[in-house]
């Protein structure tokens, strides 16, 4: 069994991770719950009666021990700051999308990782819907033939703090990797409105295009929309795949097209069983390097996508290399 902690008590944490963590009988232990707020405080207490609860992570570390693992589900700003005192404390670490936002911060946390022998664990968000598991299947099947081009949309109702670029531009750029199986070469982007460029922000608004050796994808990502909306094209040269949220079309050469149609909106994860495969993931990362580098690599193209992506627009939109 492995005992953990959990710093961040929201909403994704209380509607899926919690389910998901109690699911397999023995499996994990959460010890204690951290968050700054009093009301959510009071909320862990009430699911999760046998937890003990604090208000910092400082004093979580001081106090609890013989722990085997932190999951970093706190403000999104936090999050590398979290994963280094796990680290510190020489705990592995499932950390939510993003696990930070600079180089630095993750080449850092890298260093610790590899010199603690501990591992940090990126959760994308989407890897096991349902949704993705089908594309991913249909990939491995080569049913499309060998894949040239990826478009995504993310239509959003609300734009964070730090802009539509950081939560959604990091599931965009995962997917577009992992659609198109290669490593990014550059990418050349647009934000509006131009002042947050200019602010340092991130915007309401991202367009952008990444070039892979042997293909394209072009990436949409925008707040103010009536409801939370994702698309999907993914084309190869025997056919396409298009993805509108429940709906997946295959539209293959010389056959009629063929509908699948899934229980669950794809705006509207995380659920419990998206988790339950993050946590399988996350354990035998815990067991073997090759997986964790491989999580890394996903981490530092991500981070890459958002910070150039950035640097792109306030150079006119100019192609960066990645």
């Amino acid at each position: 069994m492995l005992k953990g902690v959990i710093l961040g008590f929201g909403t994704a944490v209380e509607t899926a991770y919690l389910p998901a963590f109690t699911a397999p009988k023995g499996a994990f232990d959460i010890c204690a719950i951290c968050d700054p707020s009093a009301e959510k405080l009071e909320k862990a207490k009430t699911l999760m009666p046998g937890a003990r609860l604090y208000k910092s992570p400082q004093e979580l570390f001081s106090k609890e021990e013989r722990l085997d693992f932190a999951l970093i589900a706190s403000a999104a700003g936090h999050h590398a700051e979290h994963a280094a005192m796990a680290l510190g404390n020489r705990l592995h670490v499932l950390c939510e999308a993003p696990l930070c936002l600079s180089m630095r911060d993750l080449d850092n946390l890298w260093s610790e990782s590899v010199r603690a022998d501990r591992c940090v664990f990126t959760f994308h968000g989407l890897e096991h819907s349902p949704q993705i598991l089908t594309l991913k299947r249909i990939l491995g099947e080569k049913i499309l033939g060998r894949i040239s081009y990826a478009a995504l949309v993310f239509l959003r109702r609300r734009s964070p703090d730090t802009g539509i670029l950081t939560p959604c531009g990091w599931q965009a750029a995962y997917l577009a990797c992992m659609l198109l199986g290669k490593e990014p070469c550059s990418l050349a982007a647009s934000l509006q409105p131009p002042e947050t460029v200019e602010a340092g922000g991130f915007g309401a608004a991202a367009a952008c295009q990444i070039h892979f050796p042997g293909g394209a994808a072009h990436i949409r990502l925008a707040a103010g929309s009536h409801s939370d909306r994702t698309k999907a094209l993914l084309c190869g040269d025997n056919g396409t795949a298009q993805l509108d949220e429940d709906t997946l079309t295959l539209d293959l050469r010389d056959l009629a097209p063929e509908t699948i149609k899934f229980k669950e909106r794809f705006s509207d994860g995380p659920r419990p069983g998206w988790l339950a495969g993050a946590l399988n993931d996350f354990q035998a990362a815990i067991n073997d390097p090759a997986l964790r580098e491989k999580n890394f690599r996903e981490t530092k193209n991500c981070v890459k996508f958002i910070k150039n992506s950035s640097y792109s627009a306030s150079m006119n939109s100019a192609a960066v290399p990645l």
